[in-house]
């Protein structure tokens, strides 16, 4: 079918990004061999701006806001060249694979003014959406050492390296607002004096559960549903607001996560769904599908996909037991945690509830603007009633 072809060809393109002296390097040779040892092909695809930094540039350029510009067109120029020439390969070799991105297209937007980013993705014919979560699956992003770890901050690894600690830190917090709104942006940090190998094996963890890997990882998404209804102005400053539709396509198991069963003799596919993310007019195209392994383990896997595969799936593959889910999304950050804030639009039989979804390491601190109840999984059957596949079915 379809969808067993997409699987076993899949490609996933992954940035990993991060302030200056952040692991980054480390962790993409480590990535590279714990995904080939795992039956992936891995192809990682060079950082576009070191080659200019290596080759020319020198950091007195940049007080001229003409060659602010011309760098940050060169560096999409050039990613966007490295990226599509590494994807074409990739699909050449009929296998699933992994691109992994040095740094990606939004980098760029940490390092010059809106007006100047802006400017630069409209001579590009691209937009955020586009340029964010329309062109990777997930973005780890990896803190610089000289927060939280300064010991070990250094600029003697990387010729293209130049900033103070200060100004690494800057760096970082830029790169991370530049990177904000994407649903799988992941940030790795060095809270709790940990190690760097705990920070690489989490990595591993995170990543092996995008891919459909089993995965030792301790769960870091939390869901609640909201008691009061919030008020959306309270929210922090830089929240990112989204529409997005999900599509239940038909052909499911009749298990489900919530259900314990055998584990299967075969890998088996659970169910899928399509989702479209929109934002200011434009849009993001993605296929969930949800299996559960051998090991009985439940896993999702989560890929782009154009808005061509989006429409064919739509029109041959739709389960018309289910109502297509319509919700309004806001994004932000607290306390070293992601919040996606959901406001059910349609069905009209779940109009304006609410719900929260927390991403951390540890325990999730709520802010008090939202008030919730138990976490979901506590909940009878694991709050099984308000899954998305159980409140998109028709009465």
């Amino acid at each position: 079918s379809l969808l067993c072809t997409m699987d076993e060809h899949a490609m996933y393109r992954f940035v990993i990004t991060g302030g200056p002296c952040g692991g980054k390097t480390t962790a993409i040779s480590e990535l590279q061999v714990y995904l080939r040892e795992n039956g992936f092909r891995v192809f990682v695809v060079p950082e576009a701006a070191t080659m200019l930094l290596v080759n020319g540039a020198v950091p007195t350029d940049f007080a001229s806001p003409d060659c602010q510009k011309a760098f940050q067109q060169f560096v999409i120029n050039t990613q966007l060249q490295l990226e599509e020439s590494y994807a074409n390969y990739g699909r050449a070799c009929k296998h699933k694979c992994v691109l992994l991105c040095d740094r990606g297209i939004m980098d760029g937007a940490a390092y010059v003014s809106k007006e100047v980013w802006a400017s630069v993705l409209a001579e590009k014919n691209m937009d955020t959406i586009s340029a964010r979560e329309g062109r990777y699956d997930a973005v780890f992003h990896l803190v610089t050492a000289a927060n939280g770890a300064a010991e070990h901050y250094t600029l003697e690894n990387n010729d293209a390296r130049h900033e103070t600690a200060e100004e690494a830190i800057s760096a970082d917090n830029n790169t991370q607002a530049a990177w904000h709104g994407h649903p799988h942006h992941i940030v790795v940090d060095n809270r709790h004096g940990r190690p760097f190998d705990q920070k690489i094996a989490y990595l591993k963890s995170v990543i092996s559960s995008y891919v459909g890997l089993p995965t030792e990882r301790t769960r870091s998404c939390h869901k609640f549903k909201l008691k009061v209804v919030p008020d959306p102005a309270v929210f922090p400053e830089h929240t990112e607001v989204f529409e997005v539709e999900k599509t239940m396509l038909g052909g499911e198991s009749e298990w489900d996560e919530y259900t314990e069963v055998p584990p299967p003799a075969t890998e088996t596919v659970l169910y899928s769904y399509l989702r479209k993310r929109s934002q200011g007019g434009f849009h993001a195209y993605g296929l969930t599908t949800v299996k559960v392994l051998t090991s009985g383990e439940i896993v999702q896997t989560k890929c782009i996909i154009s808005p061509q595969m989006y429409s064919t799936l739509l029109a041959t593959k739709q389960d018309t037991k289910r109502h297509v889910v319509r919700q309004r999304r806001y994004c932000f950050r607290s306390e070293h945690q992601s919040f996606h804030v959901s406001q059910w639009l349609e069905p009209v039989s779940h109009a304006d509830s609410w719900f929260v979804v927390v991403q951390c390491e540890s325990e999730p601190k709520i802010p008090d603007f939202l008030n919730v109840g138990p976490e979901l999984t506590t909940l009878p059957a694991g709050g099984k009633e308000f899954s998305f596949r159980t409140m998109s079915l028709k009465a």
